[in-house]
């Protein structure tokens, strides 16, 4: 038996321009330089979303990006399960189909899609996956949506990567992000809870579950810490003459950075955050 591989378009509601704009000009470098995710949070979260290695499941990733969750939750399935991947961005549904190895047997499509309009039926999904993503889309229109294709039981699982600032050379990388975000949604201000504390979003869910990994990012030169840092939705989308000034002033905390500490490696801490609750 042989896996299948298909893409499809359903591109309906508008995204925020800094990812239409953002992850479209730099999913090369988003592909390159974003940090993965810890093996124990991934086991972790598919085993509070009943999913079985021995058992078939039919499985669903909003926002799924270049693939770096896609590519660690595939292994864990059983081989003949049946795995949908959506992204708004096609250029980063491109950097997803390219990297991607299917396991033997299992069936793949690829949908260009926003959370706000799905393309499937009711009822159809174990579980619903977003990884680095949901805050872009935490809006009752994608959660009814996805209520709607979840089955009844079955789990909407959230992930992000989340630095944890510590030290002055962390502190200052983190207040150089800051400086660059205006309207942008992010993970960082929790606001994405908002949406399952809606009136309206009553009786669709359970209650929020939680669990943190630590996790890190160690980054060799400063070529790699000005690509982890633009690939950013905040800087993906300023010109390249921004970028540039980005870069100096990137170059300039790593070359202070090694000096003071003696040290080439900058690393980025984070926690892991994983999050399951359960369509009612």
């Amino acid at each position: 038996v042989v896996s299948t591989q298909r893409t499809t378009v359903h591109v309906g509601k508008m995204i925020h321009a800094s990812a239409a704009i953002g992850f479209a000009q730099e999913a090369e470098r988003y592909e390159k330089a974003r940090p993965s995710y810890p093996d124990a949070a991934v086991l972790s979260l598919t085993a509070h979303a009943s999913l079985r290695s021995t058992q078939p499941s039919t499985v669903l990733e909003l926002g799924a990006g270049t693939g770096k969750f896609t590519r660690l939750l595939l292994p864990l399935l059983h081989p003949q399960s049946t795995f949908y991947a959506t992204e708004p961005v096609q250029e980063m549904l491109a950097q997803l189909k390219s990297k991607l190895t299917l396991p033997e047997g299992m069936n793949f499509e690829a949908s260009q899609a926003t959370a706000e309009q799905l393309p499937f039926t009711e009822d159809m999904f174990d579980a619903v996956f977003c990884a680095q993503a949901f805050h872009w889309f935490a809006n009752m229109t994608a959660l009814n949506e996805i209520h709607r294709v979840l089955k009844l039981g079955g789990f909407l699982c959230l992930v992000w990567n989340e630095r944890v600032v510590e030290g002055p050379y962390l502190t200052a990388l983190e207040e150089l992000i800051d400086s660059y975000y205006h309207d942008e949604p992010r993970n960082k201000t929790k606001s994405w809870q908002e949406v399952f504390r809606d009136p309206a979003a009553n009786g669709l869910f359970g209650p929020l579950h939680h669990e943190a990994f630590a996790h890190e990012q160690l980054l060799e030169n400063e070529e790699q810490l000005h690509n982890r840092i633009l690939s950013t939705s905040a800087f993906a989308r300023q010109s390249d003459e921004e970028k540039e000034r980005v870069k100096h002033q990137l170059s300039e905390l790593y070359n202070r950075f090694k000096s003071e500490t003696g040290s080439h490696i900058f690393r980025i801490p984070y926690e892991t955050h994983i999050y399951w609750i359960q369509r009612l």
